[in-house]
């Protein structure tokens, strides 16, 4: 009998969400602070989008602007991927890359419970490559235990060229 892997066994709680009123640089000093790539949105206690670091790169490049007085909600994705996390992995995966997305946020009755990113499901695949569980570790978000990379760009160009742009 096969057992379904879920995406509540390998998603990350997520350690805070924005409001759409947060600045540019409230959200970039969080992501860096979590050392995390993707926040939710919420508003009144519900999910209105997902703010990643390349919506906010995107929308500064775009724009001579002021990231002090600039909100999230004008970065933002609004109405996010979301799953229970009863929902199985494949099938988040599977979504993910279909719709070329970086993160499916878990909901469980209306609450954001936790996140699941491109750099989650290498590190489940590295994990099951191994021969070991696919759960992640408590390791902050974006350090991969186990693997040689803590610290390290995860970016192909930098290994192949020496250098990251």
């Amino acid at each position: 009998m096969t057992t379904v892997m879920t995406i509540g066994e390998v998603m990350r709680p997520c350690p805070v969400a924005l409001t759409p009123h947060h600045t540019l640089a409230e959200a970039h000093g969080i992501m860096r602070n979590h050392r995390i790539r993707h926040l939710p949105v919420e508003e009144a206690g519900r999910l209105v989008g997902v703010v990643s670091q390349g919506d906010l790169r995107l929308i500064e490049s775009l724009e001579q602007l002021d990231t002090q007085r600039v909100e999230v909600e004008d970065a933002m994705t609004p109405d996010p991927y979301q799953v229970g996390p009863a929902a199985p992995l494949a099938e988040v995966v599977q979504e993910m890359w279909a719709r070329r997305i970086g993160s499916a946020l878990v909901v469980e009755s209306g609450a954001v419970v936790g996140i699941f990113t491109c750099v989650d499901a290498l590190a489940v695949l590295h994990r099951l490559l191994e021969g070991g569980e696919a759960r992640l570790t408590s390791s902050p978000p974006g350090e991969i235990e186990a693997t040689g990379f803590e610290g390290k760009s995860h970016d192909p160009r930098e290994h192949r060229t020496g250098h990251h742009r």
